[in-house]
């Protein structure tokens, strides 16, 4: 029987769950631990190094990329010992790295979570990457929906299942290394509709940050010096922020009876060997008001959802930086038995749904109109709202009757406030100059949910103009398993 593999592309790190189907069981199974979404590139070689392979080249003999997640929007093109390396390679590098890790299920068709926003470019360079690496990706979920369906879907083998089964409005509090993102997401009659979501730019990542920054002041007292953590070598500030990552994880672990740990780094720059202690309580003084700002966002989002506090059923936390149970212990006192901590690991419930939806896909819905604004005033749909988004997967195609004699028709694009305020809502397509040229757009959705319109005069077959629409607004029909 097959398997089924969902990814979580992360900032910092990215999980590969495996949805196994056997006879005798069917099992989500994790692929290693969280993968770190890096890559070390040597100046000498131009050999790739990623994940944990990287992690301990932070030198000057490697390239450093801290985050592959960054690279997308990159232009990388450059040679390292007569090897050219670009942002393509590295990328098609890192998914041939994930295979390798996920060889034993021989799985060749993936489903591959992404942030609720995700620009269409940023999914057309990573399934060009993936297809590289022999990749396919089956569909792009959002990362909210895969982490909704993990603990909505009855497929057996996951220890949250169908815990979200009655609920309509959830808050899906997503808090890892590089964002926190959160969505209010309405379930009715199996679609899954987003009503608010906000981000802050401030994670894991900025924790371990200001934690190790507090750690440095604490030895340079002691030390009697009096370097900032920014004019440290490169290398002794990821030591200290890898050695800080590992007290927070030991201060927020399962066994609650830890409060506190050693931080040893034997070659601190030039402060030599370090050594020093931090308490639970000094750890949470040092980040409570990043905690405290989160919070704020999950409450924003949800006054901005008109809900408000009573109208959501459940908050859901997913996300390694969730784990912190100062954040747990404040979220409990201010929004109680509304708050549902995984019983497992929340570093993978968006992998997990992204596995499950992968065995069992839904379909991705139109969730607005796009229109044109025609010259008597009234709009014409060409994609109508609460359609299925593969119903538009072959072009189709409008005519249109021209009513002056002017050399050009210009086609003005409506249906949602972005289309509105955009300069870019025109397609000017030449025509023969006479005053009823019979004018077709040919409209279709591609496999990055892109919209494409393509513009031609009927008596012009060669002139062609062409418009695109990234932000196209998407709801999730969940499947009925």
């Amino acid at each position: 029987m097959p398997n089924f593999i969902g990814i979580d592309f992360g900032t910092t790190r990215s999980t590969v769950a495996v949805y196994a189907c056997t006879d005798r069981e069917h099992k989500v199974k994790k692929v290693e631990r969280p993968i770190l979404s890096i890559a070390a590139i040597n100046r000498t070689s131009g050999e790739c190094y990623y994940g944990i392979d990287a992690q301990d080249k932070i030198t000057e003999d490697y390239y450093y990329i801290p985050s592959l997640k960054d690279l997308l929007d990159k232009k990388l093109y450059q040679e390292f010992g007569g090897v050219l390396v670009t942002r393509d390679s590295i990328l098609r590098g890192y998914f041939e790295y994930l295979k390798g890790l996920a060889a034993d299920f021989n799985v060749n068709e993936i489903v591959l979570a992404i942030p609720n926003d995700f620009p269409m470019k940023r999914r057309s360079v990573l399934r060009s990457a993936a297809e590289l690496a022999g990749f396919e990706i089956k569909t792009f979920v959002t990362e909210p929906v895969a982490a909704f369906f993990a603990s909505y879907s009855r497929l057996a083998g996951y220890e949250e299942s169908a815990i979200l089964r009655n609920c309509e409005n959830v808050a899906i509090f997503d808090w890892g290394g590089g964002t926190l993102d959160v969505t209010v997401m309405q379930c009715a009659s199996g679609i899954v509709k987003e009503l608010a979501k906000k981000r802050m730019d401030c994670a894991g990542n900025a924790i371990d940050e200001r934690v190790a920054q507090c750690v440095h002041h604490w030895i340079s007292e002691k030390k009697g010096k009096s370097k900032s953590f920014e004019d440290m070598t490169s290398y002794s500030q990821y030591q200290m922020k890898q050695f800080v990552e590992e007290v927070k994880i030991n201060l927020n672990g399962l066994d609650v009876s830890i409060t506190e740990d050693t931080i040893t780094i034997p070659d601190y720059d030039d402060y030599g060997i370090v050594t020093q202690e931090i308490s639970k309580k000094t750890f949470n003084e040092c980040i409570e008001y990043i905690i405290d700002a989160a919070i704020e966002i999950l409450r924003k989002t949800i006054e901005e959802s008109r809900l408000g506090v009573g109208g959501i059923d459940k908050i859901l936390l997913v996300g390694g930086s969730s784990k912190l149970h100062l954040l747990q212990e404040k979220m409990k006192a201010e929004f109680g038995d509304k708050l549902l901590i995984s019983s497992g690991d929340s570093d993978w419930g968006v992998a997990v749904g992204a596995a499950l939806l992968s065995a069992t896909p839904g379909n991705f819905m139109v969730n607005q109109d796009v229109s044109l604004r025609l010259s008597d005033g009234s709009v014409f749909r060409l994609i109508r709202n609460e359609h299925r988004v593969d119903e538009y997967s072959k072009a189709k195609e409008f005519e249109f009757g021209k009513v002056d004699s002017s050399s050009n028709a210009v086609f003005v694009f409506s249906g949602s406030t972005d289309i509105d305020e955009s300069a870019d809502k025109y397609l000017i397509v030449k025509t023969q100059a006479l005053y009823d040229d019979r004018l077709v757009l040919s409209v279709y959705i591609d496999k990055n949910m892109i919209v494409h319109v393509e513009g031609r005069c009927d008596g012009l077959p060669n002139d062609k103009s062409y418009w695109m629409y990234t932000n196209l607004s998407c709801c999730y029909q969940l499947p009925q398993d």
